[in-house]
């Protein structure tokens, strides 16, 4: 099955039209030939002075001050469009996560405590990481900062880079299903690093795929809801997790053609429980955007368009 041509129009309305320009610009990179330049432009509004992203960047956390969550989706994003580590954007960034980590802790804490102060998914409250202990903060931003770092090793501590490696291979081993599909991502991002060293990242790609198979949920009735879907853990055929997962990677995509809305979106399978709806009203036509660009993505990847 693949996404019918009036259909991949109808998500082209949805994203020129409904999402926001950071999202569409990409978009136009992606699928129409746009410059990247504009992306990047769209991009680097969401990064603050102090080098670190916020403003929203993840619909999630509206905090306009920067936070790991959003600095590292900021690196992420900045690898997506073609930007070198020797970028000043990029060296910005990795200057303040070197900074922004927590010594006590051992590890980087996701949101700030002035996260409370503004509209955020309950997932992103500071009771959930002001103890370290309510929420896994070891695999989950380390594997994805781990990342970045990694390329930009020369203006970040050896020691640093070093122990949070070592350390990032030990909570794998520990992990359970709980640790979640976004860590998951985080520690695809990592194999996938050349610059990193090849036997963390061997160790660590093992154990994603043992983690990967025994978490995602194979049951489309549940895709509806939160959880581990198959294009979640494996979006592209470059995923470590897309071999293992191919049957349910082809099932995921014959649902995702199957369930795109009326105007052309995919839309979240999680909200925010009630609270703060006007400022979720707008963080849910955020993440359609976001979310309707990822799944074309894999459609794409997959040979589905």
């Amino acid at each position: 099955m693949n996404l019918p041509t009036d259909s991949f129009q109808r998500a082209r309305e949805f994203m020129k039209n409904r999402a926001r320009p950071l999202e569409r610009a990409m978009f136009e990179t992606e699928f129409e030939g746009g410059s990247p330049a504009r992306a990047l432009s769209e991009l680097k509004r969401f990064q603050n002075e102090d080098g670190g992203f916020g403003n929203g960047l993840e619909p999630d956390l509206t905090l306009p001050g920067s936070s790991v969550l959003a600095t590292a989706m900021g690196l992420t994003l900045l690898r997506e469009l073609g930007v070198l580590p020797h970028d000043p954007c990029v060296h910005r960034a990795i200057d303040w996560l070197a900074e922004a980590f927590d010594p006590d802790l051992a590890a980087w804490r996701s949101v700030p405590k002035q996260a409370e102060d503004h509209p955020h998914a309950a997932h992103w409250a500071w009771s959930l990481h002001q103890d370290g202990l309510r929420w896994p903060v070891g695999v989950l931003p380390r594997a994805e900062i781990l990342a970045h770092l990694h390329r930009s090793a020369e203006h970040v501590p050896a020691e640093l880079l070093a122990d949070q490696t070592d350390r990032l291979v030990a909570d794998l081993s520990r992990a359970d299903t709980s640790l979640g599909a976004d860590a998951l991502l985080g520690c695809d991002l990592f194999v996938r690093t050349e610059q990193a060293p090849a036997e963390p990242r061997k160790a660590v790609a093992s154990a994603m795929k043992a983690l990967g198979e025994a978490m995602v949920s194979r049951d489309p009735e549940a895709w509806s809801s939160y959880c581990a879907k198959p294009l979640k853990l494996a979006p592209n055929p470059e995923s470590v997790l897309a071999e293992s997962l191919a049957a349910e990677v082809q099932r995921n995509l014959d649902y995702e053609i199957s369930h795109q809305d009326d105007d052309g979106s995919w839309s979240p399978n999680w909200n925010w429980n009630g609270a703060y709806p006007e400022a979720w009203a707008i963080a849910e036509r955020e993440w359609r955007g976001h979310l309707t660009l990822n799944t074309l993505r894999s459609l794409a990847a997959y040979d589905r368009l």
